[in-house]
């Protein structure tokens, strides 16, 4: 996998029969630790399943150097895979990693990047019913494209690096919002999440700024099946 700035990483695996994949999102959380490591402890990841995975999306903002991506990614102890990621400028980057977590229903997100990052935000969400990569990823500003495979979900993320709205900073089409807030002001972060139970293709999971002067801004995108 290779990264594209903004940059797409990841394809997918071949697909079992399976029931068709579900997507819950479970927690939102962000801190202003200044720091290289981010420990976000006991965030839910709901229902215990043999077929659950949880995705992060990971987004950070007002950096001086691009090269900070994240390094490592785990979620309860288990380490995660990056899916897709993206940056805009020296500013933002934003990530999706995904790990097989099939007990429990809490644990610590440890979110480690290359450099030490302003802050750090995080959006959660439990897949099950899924295998692999992600089939398709996407990137862009505001809009991230992308194809889903019938009975596949797609989750997607958003940050920005300035001038966001202090409340409700965004609106999504095509795909249901689930979470919107501030980071760090004036940076903001929001996350949308869909199961689609026929194929979708060119989806395109269109982000709206409030106001529309957000800048720095980067969406990225995943399905999964």
């Amino acid at each position: 996998m290779t990264s594209f700035g903004y940059n797409v990483l990841g394809f997918g695996s071949a697909i079992a029969m399976r029931p068709p994949a579900t997507v819950t999102f479970t927690a939102r959380t962000h801190s202003t630790a200044n720091a290289t490591a981010y420990t976000f402890s006991g965030v839910a990841i709901s229902t215990a399943d043999a077929s659950r995975r949880i995705a992060v999306i990971a987004g950070a903002s007002h950096s001086s150097s691009a090269a900070h991506y994240i390094s490592t990614l785990t979620v309860a102890g288990v380490s995660a895979s990056m899916q897709v990621r993206a940056t805009q400028g020296s500013q933002s980057r934003n990530e999706i990693w995904i790990a097989d977590v099939p007990t429990g229903t809490s644990g610590d997100i440890v979110v480690t990047f290359g450099g030490g990052m302003p802050m750090c935000g995080i959006g959660v969400f439990a897949i099950y019913n899924t295998a692999g990569d992600a089939t398709d990823t996407g990137a862009g500003t505001f809009t991230a494209s992308l194809d889903c495979k019938k009975d596949g979900v797609v989750i997607a993320g958003i940050v920005t690096g300035s001038n966001a709205a202090s409340s409700s900073p965004f609106s999504w089409a095509n795909i249901t919002e689930r979470y919107d807030s501030t980071t760090e002001n004036p940076s903001a972060m929001s996350g949308a999440s869909d199961a689609f139970d026929s194929a979708q293709t060119g989806l395109a999971c269109a982000c709206t700024a409030q106001p529309s002067t957000a800048d720095s801004a980067i969406n990225v995108a995943a399905a999964f099946r």
